[in-house]
């Protein structure tokens, strides 16, 4: 009997370290001192990239997989996600009351055919006649996720065009308002870069305090100037001392 109280007292005390582990686990995200850097400022456009629905899940699952392999991690992933394919068409057809210029971005190979001809194109532009026009874009890539983002007054809603990866079965395409900015695709590595600045220094070994505000490591020759208080928000510096 003692034994089984012992065995159900032990796995308790386990079960409560284990949540209270969870609990304080840090996520630097949530932290007040940590300080997100923004990414540097890109050009936005009025509309979005948009693409074949399922292809842009198809390309994340590549991505995924490919970092496991590379870590050797053997991780499987639930779910049935749509085979990638690396070309796509858009069309549409549109009623210009005057000449229009229209832009466009995306990955490597894009041709346009308006009324079914093929355009030579310079800088990823062309400057539409007044009237009726049939649009469209044969996206082609390598390894990526085969999207495309325009800019031009009235052609830059993507549920306005038609999406098709044979041409012969066409839908809506999937679009999101966070995708407005020709340089970054869709598929693209969204990173996050966190500064995490230290609470409190504690010197041991060869390094000692200076100050009220320091710290000097190794021999004298150089020293790193750290915040000491709690909550300091000082960034880290470093400099050269005399020998």
């Amino acid at each position: 009997m003692n034994k089984r109280l012992k065995l159900i007292a032990g796995i308790f005390w386990i079960t409560t370290i284990n949540c209270y582990a969870q609990i304080k686990e840090f996520d630097p995200l949530l932290d007040s001192k940590v300080t997100v850097i923004p990414a540097p400022s890109q050009e936005e456009w009025n509309s979005n990239y948009m693409w074949y629905p399922g292809q842009l899940a198809a390309f994340y699952q590549q991505q995924s997989a490919k970092i496991s392999k590379e870590r050797c991690v053997n991780v499987g992933y639930p779910g049935k996600f749509f085979a990638k394919n690396n070309r796509a068409y858009f069309k549409r057809e549109i009623k210009l009351h005057k000449e229009n210029n229209l832009r466009w971005e995306g990955p490597s190979d894009i041709i346009l055919y308006v009324n079914g001809i093929k355009q030579s194109t310079t800088n990823k532009q062309i400057t539409l006649p007044a009237g009726k026009s049939s649009l469209l874009f044969e996206v082609i890539t390598n390894d990526s996720l085969p999207c495309i983002i325009l800019k031009g007054d009235g052609m830059e809603n993507p549920n306005e065009w038609q999406v098709s990866m044979d041409k012969n079965y066409w839908s809506i395409p999937e679009s999101a308002s966070m995708y407005n900015k020709p340089a970054t695709r869709p598929d693209a590595p969204q990173n996050i870069i966190a500064q995490i600045k230290p609470q409190e220094i504690l010197p041991m070994r060869n390094a000692k305090t200076i100050g009220t505000d320091g710290v000097q490591i190794g021999n004298g020759k150089s020293s790193v100037s750290c915040p000491l208080k709690p909550g300091d928000s000082t960034p880290l510096k470093h400099s050269t001392m005399p020998p």
